[in-house]
C-alpha cells in the first residue's frame, strides 16, 4: 500500500498549507483552500472548503478538464473531482490540492516541479506495491482558525 500524508500545518482564513509526504519521506509543499470549522460535519464545499481530515482512497483519474491523467482523492463527501495538481494561489484551485517546491507569502511556486515529483515517486511505488493501493491520510496538526 502507497500512502501519501498530508500534514497541514498553516491554517489562514482564506487558504491551507502543508506538506505532502509519500511513505513518511517529504515530497513536495500544499495549498489548498481553507479548512473551516464545521466542514467535517457538513462536507465540503467547492472553491471554498478544504476537504475533512480523514483518509481516503486516490486513484489514478483523466481529467477533462486539463486532458490529462492526475491523483484523484476518492469519497469525500458530497464532492467528486478532488486532484492533486499544480497551480500557485488558491485561486488556482477550486477544491483540489496543489503542489510547490517553496512557499512564497501567499502562494506557492515550483509548482509544475513538484507535480511531476510527487506523481513520479507516487507511481513509482504504486508499481512496486503488490497490493497496487493509493491512500491519502489528510492530518490537521493544529486547529483551524475558521
Amino acid at each position: 500500500m502507497v500512502v501519501i500524508t498530508l500534514k497541514r500545518n498553516q491554517y489562514y482564513a482564506e487558504r491551507t498549507f502543508g506538506e505532502f509526504f509519500v511513505n513518511n519521506d517529504l515530497v513536495c509543499l500544499s495549498l489548498e483552500d481553507a479548512v473551516r470549522s464545521g466542514a467535517e460535519s457538513n462536507g465540503k464545499i467547492a472553491g471554498r472548503t478544504a476537504i475533512p481530515a480523514g483518509r481516503y482512497k486516490v486513484n489514478l483519474s483523466w481529467s477533462n478538464r486539463f486532458g490529462k491523467m492526475y491523483l484523484e482523492i476518492l469519497n469525500v463527501v458530497n464532492f467528486t473531482g478532488i486532484r492533486i495538481h499544480s497551480g500557485n494561489v488558491e485561486n488556482d484551485t477550486d477544491g483540489c490540492l496543489l503542489t510547490g517546491t517553496k512557499r512564497v507569502g501567499n502562494s506557492v511556486i515550483g509548482s509544475k516541479i513538484a507535480q511531476k515529483k510527487l506523481e513520479s515517486v507516487v507511481l513509482t511505488a504504486f508499481i512496486n506495491d503488490p497490493d497496487r493501493q493509493i491512500w491519502i491520510d489528510v492530518i490537521d496538526t493544529q486547529k483551524p482558525v475558521a
